[in-house]
Protein backbone atom coordinates (compact mmCIF):
# COMPACT_ATOMS: atom_id res chain seq x y z
CA UNK A 1 0.00 0.00 0.00
CA UNK A 2 1.38 3.47 -1.33
CA UNK A 3 2.20 6.22 1.48
CA UNK A 4 -0.36 8.42 1.47
CA UNK A 5 0.37 11.88 0.26
CA UNK A 6 1.34 14.99 2.36
CA UNK A 7 -1.51 18.03 2.29
CA UNK A 8 0.99 20.21 3.61
CA UNK A 9 4.88 20.23 2.05
CA UNK A 10 7.01 19.58 5.50
CA UNK A 11 10.72 20.74 5.11
CA UNK A 12 13.40 22.36 7.49
CA UNK A 13 12.59 25.79 7.05
CA UNK A 14 9.21 25.18 8.02
CA UNK A 15 10.67 23.19 10.91
CA UNK A 16 13.09 26.19 11.97
CA UNK A 17 9.99 28.14 11.54
CA UNK A 18 7.73 26.97 13.93
CA UNK A 19 10.84 26.04 16.63
CA UNK A 20 11.81 30.42 16.88
CA UNK A 21 7.77 31.22 16.61
CA UNK A 22 7.44 28.63 19.93
CA UNK A 23 10.20 27.24 21.09
CA UNK A 24 13.15 29.31 20.52
CA UNK A 25 15.23 27.58 22.83
CA UNK A 26 15.66 24.55 20.38
CA UNK A 27 15.72 27.12 17.25
CA UNK A 28 19.23 27.57 17.26
CA UNK A 29 20.20 24.04 16.18
CA UNK A 30 20.21 22.88 12.77
CA UNK A 31 17.21 20.95 11.99
CA UNK A 32 16.96 17.99 9.01
CA UNK A 33 13.96 15.88 7.67
CA UNK A 34 14.99 12.04 8.38
CA UNK A 35 11.43 10.60 7.59
CA UNK A 36 8.18 10.71 6.13
CA UNK A 37 5.74 8.23 7.73
CA UNK A 38 2.02 7.07 6.88
CA UNK A 39 0.60 9.75 9.12
CA UNK A 40 4.17 11.56 10.63
CA UNK A 41 6.68 13.56 9.03
CA UNK A 42 10.03 13.50 11.53
CA UNK A 43 12.65 16.24 11.24
CA UNK A 44 15.94 15.60 14.03
CA UNK A 45 16.50 18.66 15.57
CA UNK A 46 20.55 18.59 17.05
CA UNK A 47 21.28 15.58 18.09
CA UNK A 48 18.99 14.93 20.93
CA UNK A 49 15.63 16.48 19.32
CA UNK A 50 13.08 15.46 17.34
CA UNK A 51 10.01 17.37 15.58
CA UNK A 52 7.10 14.88 14.88
CA UNK A 53 4.36 16.91 12.73
CA UNK A 54 1.37 15.33 11.12
CA UNK A 55 1.67 15.10 7.20
CA UNK A 56 -2.69 15.34 6.29
CA UNK A 57 -5.51 16.45 8.22
CA UNK A 58 -7.25 13.24 9.49
CA UNK A 59 -3.45 12.58 11.63
CA UNK A 60 -3.33 15.72 13.30
CA UNK A 61 -5.46 13.88 16.42
CA UNK A 62 -3.37 11.75 16.56
CA UNK A 63 -0.48 13.84 17.18
CA UNK A 64 -2.89 15.25 20.21
CA UNK A 65 -3.49 11.83 21.52
CA UNK A 66 0.23 11.71 22.57
CA UNK A 67 0.31 14.89 23.79
CA UNK A 68 -2.61 13.62 25.84
CA UNK A 69 -1.97 10.31 27.26
CA UNK A 70 1.59 9.68 26.65
CA UNK A 71 3.09 11.69 29.99
CA UNK A 72 -0.17 9.88 31.69
CA UNK A 73 0.95 6.31 30.72
CA UNK A 74 5.26 6.82 30.59
CA UNK A 75 5.71 6.33 34.09
CA UNK A 76 3.96 2.90 34.65
CA UNK A 77 5.67 1.62 31.17
CA UNK A 78 8.99 -0.79 31.42
CA UNK A 79 10.45 0.70 28.06
CA UNK A 80 11.13 4.16 26.77
CA UNK A 81 8.35 5.70 25.58
CA UNK A 82 8.46 9.16 23.45
CA UNK A 83 6.64 11.48 25.74
CA UNK A 84 6.32 14.76 24.11
CA UNK A 85 8.51 17.66 25.67
CA UNK A 86 7.00 20.67 23.77
CA UNK A 87 3.36 20.52 22.39
CA UNK A 88 3.65 22.77 19.78
CA UNK A 89 0.04 24.70 18.60
CA UNK A 90 -1.72 25.42 15.00
CA UNK A 91 -0.42 28.79 13.90
CA UNK A 92 -0.53 30.71 10.88
CA UNK A 93 2.41 28.70 9.70
CA UNK A 94 1.22 25.23 10.65
CA UNK A 95 -2.28 24.47 10.90
CA UNK A 96 -2.13 21.01 13.49
CA UNK A 97 -0.64 20.51 16.71
CA UNK A 98 3.06 19.59 16.60
CA UNK A 99 5.41 17.60 19.35
CA UNK A 100 8.78 18.06 20.10
CA UNK A 101 10.24 15.16 21.81
CA UNK A 102 13.69 13.64 22.59
CA UNK A 103 15.47 11.58 20.01
CA UNK A 104 15.83 8.12 21.12
CA UNK A 105 18.85 6.17 20.02
CA UNK A 106 18.75 2.40 18.57
CA UNK A 107 17.38 1.74 15.26
CA UNK A 108 13.90 0.20 13.96
CA UNK A 109 13.48 -3.40 14.84
CA UNK A 110 12.51 -4.57 11.59
CA UNK A 111 16.40 -3.66 10.44
CA UNK A 112 17.72 -4.65 13.32
CA UNK A 113 16.17 -7.40 15.45
CA UNK A 114 17.00 -7.95 19.04
CA UNK A 115 19.41 -10.75 19.07
CA UNK A 116 18.23 -12.73 22.15
CA UNK A 117 14.06 -13.73 21.66
CA UNK A 118 13.93 -15.11 24.91
CA UNK A 119 15.08 -12.01 26.52
CA UNK A 120 12.98 -9.94 24.12
CA UNK A 121 9.70 -12.01 24.64
CA UNK A 122 9.66 -11.35 28.59
CA UNK A 123 10.68 -7.83 27.80
CA UNK A 124 7.78 -7.15 25.43
CA UNK A 125 5.71 -9.11 27.87
CA UNK A 126 6.56 -7.24 30.59
CA UNK A 127 5.57 -4.31 28.52
CA UNK A 128 2.12 -4.97 26.79
CA UNK A 129 0.91 -6.22 30.68
CA UNK A 130 1.87 -3.20 32.22
CA UNK A 131 0.10 -1.30 29.30
CA UNK A 132 -3.03 -3.12 29.63
CA UNK A 133 -4.91 -1.84 31.98
CA UNK A 134 -8.47 -0.63 31.75
CA UNK A 135 -8.48 2.63 30.27
CA UNK A 136 -10.47 5.63 31.43
CA UNK A 137 -14.16 6.35 29.55
CA UNK A 138 -12.25 9.10 27.63
CA UNK A 139 -10.13 7.22 25.91
CA UNK A 140 -9.12 8.11 22.05
CA UNK A 141 -11.47 5.57 20.03
CA UNK A 142 -10.24 4.01 17.34
CA UNK A 143 -12.89 2.58 14.84
CA UNK A 144 -10.10 0.56 13.57
CA UNK A 145 -8.36 -1.03 16.36
CA UNK A 146 -9.22 -3.08 19.40
CA UNK A 147 -13.25 -3.56 18.34
CA UNK A 148 -15.28 -6.80 17.61
CA UNK A 149 -14.25 -8.63 14.72
CA UNK A 150 -18.03 -8.25 13.36
CA UNK A 151 -17.31 -4.57 13.10
CA UNK A 152 -14.92 -4.86 10.55
CA UNK A 153 -16.79 -7.39 8.49
CA UNK A 154 -17.83 -4.78 5.96
CA UNK A 155 -14.30 -3.74 5.23
CA UNK A 156 -12.86 -7.43 4.93
CA UNK A 157 -15.64 -8.81 2.15
CA UNK A 158 -14.82 -5.33 0.46
CA UNK A 159 -10.97 -6.10 0.20
CA UNK A 160 -11.46 -9.59 -0.60
CA UNK A 161 -13.70 -9.16 -3.64
CA UNK A 162 -11.28 -6.02 -4.38
CA UNK A 163 -8.24 -8.92 -5.07
CA UNK A 164 -10.62 -11.11 -7.17
CA UNK A 165 -8.98 -14.14 -8.42
CA UNK A 166 -5.61 -13.10 -6.93
CA UNK A 167 -7.20 -14.88 -3.70
CA UNK A 168 -8.92 -18.04 -2.39
CA UNK A 169 -12.29 -15.69 -1.59
CA UNK A 170 -14.18 -19.08 -0.13
CA UNK A 171 -11.12 -19.66 2.16
CA UNK A 172 -10.53 -16.49 3.78
CA UNK A 173 -14.20 -15.76 3.55
CA UNK A 174 -14.65 -18.95 5.48
CA UNK A 175 -11.73 -18.41 7.90
CA UNK A 176 -13.25 -15.07 8.69
CA UNK A 177 -17.08 -16.12 9.14
CA UNK A 178 -15.58 -18.34 11.89
CA UNK A 179 -14.09 -15.76 13.55
CA UNK A 180 -16.41 -13.07 13.24
CA UNK A 181 -18.80 -15.28 15.04
CA UNK A 182 -16.58 -15.42 18.41
CA UNK A 183 -17.80 -13.64 21.45
CA UNK A 184 -16.57 -9.79 21.55
CA UNK A 185 -13.48 -9.35 24.35
CA UNK A 186 -15.86 -9.65 27.48
CA UNK A 187 -13.19 -7.55 29.81
CA UNK A 188 -13.07 -4.21 30.41
CA UNK A 189 -11.86 -1.87 27.32
CA UNK A 190 -8.26 -1.75 28.35
CA UNK A 191 -5.52 0.33 26.84
CA UNK A 192 -3.90 -0.17 23.34
CA UNK A 193 -0.70 1.01 21.75
CA UNK A 194 -2.43 0.03 18.52
CA UNK A 195 0.24 -0.08 16.15
CA UNK A 196 2.26 -2.71 17.76
CA UNK A 197 4.93 -4.33 15.36
CA UNK A 198 8.47 -4.33 14.89
CA UNK A 199 8.91 -1.02 12.71
CA UNK A 200 7.29 1.02 16.31
CA UNK A 201 10.16 -0.32 18.16
CA UNK A 202 14.01 0.34 18.58
CA UNK A 203 16.78 -2.11 19.97
CA UNK A 204 20.29 -0.78 21.20
CA UNK A 205 22.79 -3.31 21.87
CA UNK A 206 20.71 -5.79 20.33
CA UNK A 207 18.30 -5.23 22.87
CA UNK A 208 14.35 -3.89 23.05
CA UNK A 209 14.92 -0.12 23.98
CA UNK A 210 11.71 1.76 23.00
CA UNK A 211 8.77 1.60 22.42
CA UNK A 212 7.56 4.47 19.58
CA UNK A 213 4.63 5.61 17.39
CA UNK A 214 1.65 5.81 19.72
CA UNK A 215 -0.61 7.50 17.08
CA UNK A 216 -3.07 5.29 17.43
CA UNK A 217 -3.60 4.80 21.07
CA UNK A 218 -7.08 3.34 21.62
CA UNK A 219 -8.44 0.84 23.98
CA UNK A 220 -10.65 -2.07 23.99
CA UNK A 221 -9.55 -6.17 22.77
CA UNK A 222 -5.99 -6.41 24.31
CA UNK A 223 -5.65 -8.94 21.55
CA UNK A 224 -5.16 -6.04 19.25
CA UNK A 225 -2.00 -5.99 20.24
CA UNK A 226 -0.38 -9.59 20.14
CA UNK A 227 -0.35 -9.50 16.76
CA UNK A 228 3.41 -8.34 17.30
CA UNK A 229 4.22 -12.18 18.47
CA UNK A 230 4.12 -13.32 14.72
CA UNK A 231 5.75 -10.71 13.38
CA UNK A 232 8.78 -10.59 16.00
CA UNK A 233 9.35 -14.69 17.23
CA UNK A 234 9.85 -17.54 16.02
CA UNK A 235 7.19 -20.44 17.63
CA UNK A 236 9.08 -21.18 20.92
CA UNK A 237 9.12 -17.47 21.76
CA UNK A 238 5.92 -16.76 20.23
CA UNK A 239 4.07 -17.97 23.43
CA UNK A 240 5.59 -15.83 25.81
CA UNK A 241 3.50 -12.50 25.56
CA UNK A 242 0.63 -14.41 24.68
CA UNK A 243 0.43 -16.71 27.73
CA UNK A 244 2.72 -15.93 30.37
CA UNK A 245 -0.07 -16.26 33.28
CA UNK A 246 3.29 -15.06 35.78
CA UNK A 247 3.77 -11.39 34.49
CA UNK A 248 0.85 -11.35 32.39
CA UNK A 249 -2.52 -13.25 33.40
CA UNK A 250 -5.12 -11.19 31.31
CA UNK A 251 -2.72 -11.96 27.99
CA UNK A 252 -2.86 -15.74 28.95
CA UNK A 253 -6.98 -14.58 29.10
CA UNK A 254 -6.69 -13.19 25.55
CA UNK A 255 -5.25 -15.53 24.07
CA UNK A 256 -4.73 -14.78 20.63
CA UNK A 257 -4.43 -12.09 18.07
CA UNK A 258 -6.52 -8.71 17.41
CA UNK A 259 -5.48 -6.39 14.39
CA UNK A 260 -6.73 -4.57 11.57
CA UNK A 261 -8.86 -7.27 9.76
CA UNK A 262 -8.45 -7.33 6.32
CA UNK A 263 -5.60 -4.94 5.99
CA UNK A 264 -3.78 -4.65 2.70
CA UNK A 265 -5.78 -7.17 1.00
CA UNK A 266 -6.92 -5.31 -2.11
CA UNK A 267 -3.01 -4.39 -2.22
CA UNK A 268 -1.55 -7.74 -2.64
CA UNK A 269 -1.78 -10.74 -4.81
CA UNK A 270 -1.93 -14.55 -3.92
CA UNK A 271 0.40 -16.57 -3.61
CA UNK A 272 -0.48 -20.16 -2.16
CA UNK A 273 0.91 -21.05 0.85
CA UNK A 274 -0.36 -23.77 4.23
CA UNK A 275 -3.18 -22.88 6.10
CA UNK A 276 -1.27 -23.91 8.71
CA UNK A 277 -1.93 -26.52 11.73
CA UNK A 278 -5.32 -27.22 13.11
CA UNK A 279 -6.92 -29.97 15.38
CA UNK A 280 -9.51 -30.69 16.71
CA UNK A 281 -9.57 -32.39 20.31
CA UNK A 282 -12.33 -35.04 21.82
CA UNK A 283 -13.97 -34.94 25.05
CA UNK A 284 -14.80 -31.80 26.13
CA UNK A 285 -15.56 -30.19 22.75
CA UNK A 286 -13.04 -27.22 22.74
CA UNK A 287 -10.55 -26.86 19.88
CA UNK A 288 -6.61 -26.50 21.18
CA UNK A 289 -3.77 -26.24 19.42
CA UNK A 290 -0.40 -25.19 21.96
CA UNK A 291 0.75 -21.42 20.48
CA UNK A 292 4.01 -23.11 20.16
CA UNK A 293 2.53 -25.02 17.06
CA UNK A 294 1.89 -22.57 14.83
CA UNK A 295 4.27 -22.03 12.82
CA UNK A 296 4.46 -19.31 10.12
CA UNK A 297 3.72 -20.12 6.73
CA UNK A 298 6.12 -21.77 3.58
CA UNK A 299 8.15 -19.07 2.10
CA UNK A 300 6.89 -16.25 4.77
CA UNK A 301 10.60 -15.23 6.31
CA UNK A 302 9.47 -11.22 6.73
CA UNK A 303 6.15 -10.30 7.98
CA UNK A 304 5.01 -6.37 7.50
CA UNK A 305 1.13 -6.65 7.98
CA UNK A 306 -1.01 -9.09 9.82
CA UNK A 307 -4.22 -9.12 10.56
CA UNK A 308 -7.41 -10.76 11.40
CA UNK A 309 -7.35 -12.62 15.29
CA UNK A 310 -9.44 -13.63 17.96
CA UNK A 311 -8.98 -13.62 22.31
CA UNK A 312 -10.58 -15.19 24.59
CA UNK A 313 -12.88 -18.34 24.03
CA UNK A 314 -12.51 -17.97 20.38
CA UNK A 315 -10.43 -18.88 17.02
CA UNK A 316 -7.04 -17.24 16.35
CA UNK A 317 -6.38 -16.31 12.94
CA UNK A 318 -3.68 -15.07 10.77
CA UNK A 319 -3.43 -13.37 7.71
CA UNK A 320 0.45 -11.84 6.62
CA UNK A 321 1.39 -9.89 3.83
CA UNK A 322 4.57 -9.49 2.23
CA UNK A 323 6.61 -8.78 -0.46
CA UNK A 324 6.54 -11.01 -3.19
CA UNK A 325 2.80 -10.58 -2.74
CA UNK A 326 1.42 -13.54 0.29
CA UNK A 327 -1.75 -13.95 1.84
CA UNK A 328 -1.39 -16.80 4.25
CA UNK A 329 -3.77 -17.60 6.89
CA UNK A 330 -3.29 -19.74 10.14
CA UNK A 331 -6.18 -20.78 12.62
CA UNK A 332 -6.20 -22.21 15.38
CA UNK A 333 -8.67 -22.01 18.54
CA UNK A 334 -8.16 -22.30 22.60
CA UNK A 335 -11.99 -22.63 24.32
CA UNK A 336 -11.10 -21.72 28.18
CA UNK A 337 -13.31 -22.85 30.70
CA UNK A 338 -12.27 -19.71 32.79
CA UNK A 339 -13.08 -16.05 32.15
CA UNK A 340 -10.92 -12.97 32.09
CA UNK A 341 -7.79 -12.58 34.71
CA UNK A 342 -8.34 -9.71 36.77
Amino acid sequence: MATPAAEIDIDAPLVEALLASQCPELAHLPVRVVANGWDNTIARVGDDWLVRLPRRATSAPLVENEQRWLPVLAPSLPLTVPVPWFAGRPSDVFPWHWSVCRWLPGQSAAAAPPNDPVETARTLATFVAALHVPAPADAPVNEFRGVALQQRAAAVEQRVAAMGAGVDAARVLAVWAELSATPPWPGPPLWLHGDLHPSNMLTLDGRLSAVIDFGDITSGDPATDMAVAWMLFPPAERAVPLDRRDRCPHLAASGGLGAQPGAGLPHRRRQHVDAGNRSRHAGSGAHRVRLTDIEAPRGLDELDRSACGRNWGGPIAYVAFREPPVVAATIATEHRQRGPQP
